[in-house]
């Protein structure tokens, strides 16, 4: 089994400060470790789901350069996009435990 990805310097100390910002106002921050979940491994894009559970739903797409910067966002809610967006969702939240159970899994590591 490959590693998990790791996060560019960048991807990664953005991460962190939108995991404080999301704890700190209380929302449901999950993780996901690829390295227990096989299947995860064919997940290589990052998007957001807007108004995910309506008819009106938006998903936009994260397009980064080869330093693993954001270069631009695509908006898209054509069905084929916003089908394969929600499976992507469906998947790695199937696979992931809330934040504060992955670092206590981590310390008894």
């Amino acid at each position: 089994m490959a590693p998990p990805r790791a996060l560019s310097n960048f991807r990664c100390g953005c991460s962190r400060i939108r995991i404080a910002l999301s704890t700190w106002i209380s929302e449901d921050v999950r993780i996901a470790d690829r390295s227990l979940h096989p299947g995860l491994e064919a997940l290589a894009e990052d998007f957001a789901l807007f108004d995910a559970e309506t008819r009106d739903v938006t998903v936009v797409l994260f397009d980064y350069d080869e330093r693993g910067r954001v270069r631009s966002y695509r908006v898209a809610n054509d069905s084929e996009t916003v089908a394969r967006c929600r499976d992507q969702y469906a998947l790695a939240l199937g696979a992931s435990v809330p934040l504060a159970q992955f670092m206590t899994e981590r310390l008894h590591r």
